[in-house]
């Protein structure tokens, strides 16, 4: 197998989660983005933009703009730190707390949809190789 082919379907596994993903958000009227942002302040409770940005991989301008949108909807409330007024820190609104319970049964449905085919040892498998693929990149 050549490593384009891989490549190749990589990128078709991750257009068909990403279609699942938005199949599945469309009552919560999010972004995948949206929503990955959301369950990452759901998971630290307060981050700031620059480590939003690095989780999600994206740059500090998109991530405002989701932030801005999110504000708007009242899903994310912005705060500065007293020891430092530059720095925004973000956090879940209680609106949004209310969404974490869904937002995390999407992404065990996504993970679920990922390896439906691999039984307990492929999928252990699947995982060292994915992160021995993810350490390569370091």
């Amino acid at each position: 197998m050549s490593t384009i082919s891989i490549l190749e379907h990589f990128g078709s596994i991750r257009r068909i989660l990403n279609r699942l993903c938005l199949s599945q958000l469309t009552d919560l009227k999010l972004s995948v983005q949206q929503m990955i942002i959301l369950r990452y302040l759901g998971k630290y409770r307060e981050a700031n933009m620059a480590c939003i940005a690095a989780a999600i991989g994206s740059d500090k301008a998109s991530v405002t703009r989701m932030i801005t949108s999110l504000e708007k909807l009242k899903l994310v409330s912005k705060s500065s730190l007293p020891e430092d007024a530059r720095q925004t820190i973000l956090r879940l609104t209680f609106k949004s707390q209310k969404l974490i319970p869904q937002i995390n049964e999407i992404y065990q449905n996504l993970a679920t949809s990922l390896v439906a085919g691999l039984n307990n040892k492929e999928q252990e498998v699947f995982l060292e190789l994915l992160l021995k693929i993810e350490s390569s990149f370091d």
